[in-house]
């Protein structure tokens, strides 16, 4: 059962810019992960993230202003435009923010950015369980032996998996100072820690040299329609990557704000 941040919370808070990194470490099906990402964020709608996973959907970098997204891999930049980009990321980094609900287990946490902060924690049982439904929805009917045995090779990593969620943010601000996600089972155990470092500084994103946007280009088109319990940052993942890439590349899971 996921929980999230509920009842009397008030919100992420609007900030005007931050600076994260990320780091990911442990191991899937036996393949070890680890990478790390550097993201920036301007309001309202320009974000930049730089990493070095090279299966990652976001590309080696990804910059996000307004309508336009790019995408940089091992073959150059391009312009593009999906769901999963840098803003998407960002987006939901500052949706964890806010005053939550002290049912969720908060407490006082570490001074961070000047201030006291409350820290919250969380933990699920079955926390694969939205991206092999997704799987399911998409493939579930394909006749191909591939797509059969993919399938069957995500149940097999994504079941029985034990998830745990903690959130650092300030006790005046609301903001978010540092996201833990970890989950552990048979086949996958991984941990995806995230902090904010900086905050309402000067940030300066610009797109890519000699690389104009898409005609029709829109960073937010072809957003699946997803009910208000399905985790938005999976599907999004999976939509985008593929199976295969999904399974390397992705350790993200969306708590549902209830």
């Amino acid at each position: 059962m996921l929980v999230g941040c509920s009842g009397e919370d008030s919100g992420p808070p609007s900030v005007s810019s931050f600076h994260y990194v990320e780091t990911v470490t442990g191991n899937i099906d036996g393949e070890p992960l680890n990478s790390r990402d550097e993201g920036w964020y301007r309001a309202p709608d320009a974000a930049r993230i730089v990493g070095n996973d090279r299966s990652s959907a976001l590309g080696l970098e990804n910059i996000v202003i307004g309508r336009h997204a790019w995408r940089r891999d091992e073959s150059g930049w391009s312009a593009e435009a999906n769901c999963y980009n840098a803003l998407s990321i960002i987006r939901s980094t500052l949706a964890y923010g806010g005053n939550h609900d002290d049912s969720l287990d908060g407490v006082d946490g570490q001074m961070f950015g000047g201030e006291e902060t409350r820290l919250y924690k969380w933990t699920y049982e079955d926390a694969g369980r939205f991206i092999i439904s997704y799987e399911e929805q998409r493939h579930g009917d394909s006749d191909s032996p591939t797509t059969r045995d993919l399938l069957a090779r995500e149940k097999d990593i994504f079941s029985d998996l034990t998830g745990t969620t903690e959130v650092l943010v300030g006790k005046n601000t609301g903001r978010v100072y540092s996201l833990l996600f970890t989950r552990d089972g048979p086949k996958l155990s991984d941990r995806r820690e995230t902090v904010v470092d900086q905050y309402d500084q000067p940030v300066d994103i610009q797109p890519p040299p000699n690389v104009p946007p898409a005609a029709d280009g829109n960073a937010s088109a072809g957003c699946p329609e997803l009910g208000d319990d399905f985790p938005w940052i999976p599907a999004a993942v999976a939509a985008v990557l593929g199976p295969l890439l999904f399974l390397a590349g992705s350790a993200f899971l969306w708590p549902r704000r209830l």
